[in-house]
């Protein structure tokens, strides 16, 4: 009875490795960081934030394994490499494997109103470096369907699939 027991148990182990071994090598590893680019505002929009949370929300769901590092205003592109090699070491310091780097831009015109702001978004650039080796950058861009559904809720999610799609697609391209 003991040998059964011990053979059992060796057989679950080896069971549970495999398919931790087995998550492990499809599951995507990142961190990313969203730079808002809105001239003259001075603050991180609230829709930025749940913007944010909601692509982690995506990720986790989806099985990968992602952290990220607070969402900036993007003031200068000097500034902007300041923060980016700082959030690299991070993700590299953390065990993963690749960085993005999510630029989210606004238009913000005369009739800007915070009540539908992303009624005003204009282009969104992702931005995929490796954690390890960061020296090149791999770009792409997002396109933005307009006009501006009224349902945000909607919007949002559509937006976080798309921008989720893209970089998923990014990353296992890399690999």
């Amino acid at each position: 009875m003991l040998i059964f027991l011990r053979k059992q148990m060796k057989k679950n182990v080896l069971l549970f490795l495999i398919f931790v071994f087995n998550f492990s090598v499809f599951a995507e590893n990142f961190s990313f960081q969203i730079f808002q680019h809105s001239k003259g505002i001075s603050s991180v929009f609230e829709e930025v934030f749940e913007f944010e949370d909601e692509l982690l929300n995506c990720f986790f769901s989806s099985g990968n394994i992602v952290s990220n590092e607070p969402a900036v205003i993007s003031v200068s592109e000097k500034k902007d490499s300041s923060v980016i090699s700082k959030s690299i070491n991070s993700a590299f310091e953390g065990g993963l494997d690749n960085f993005c780097e999510i630029h989210i831009y606004f238009d913000i015109s005369k009739d800007f109103s915070k009540e539908n702001v992303f009624a005003f978004l204009d282009k969104i650039v992702l931005k995929i470096s490796s954690a390890i080796n960061p020296k090149k950058a791999e770009e792409k861009n997002i396109s933005v369907n307009k006009p501006f559904s009224s349902d945000q809720e909607a919007f949002l999610k559509d937006l976080v699939f798309e921008v989720a799609s893209g970089l998923q697609k990014s990353l296992k391209s890399r690999a």
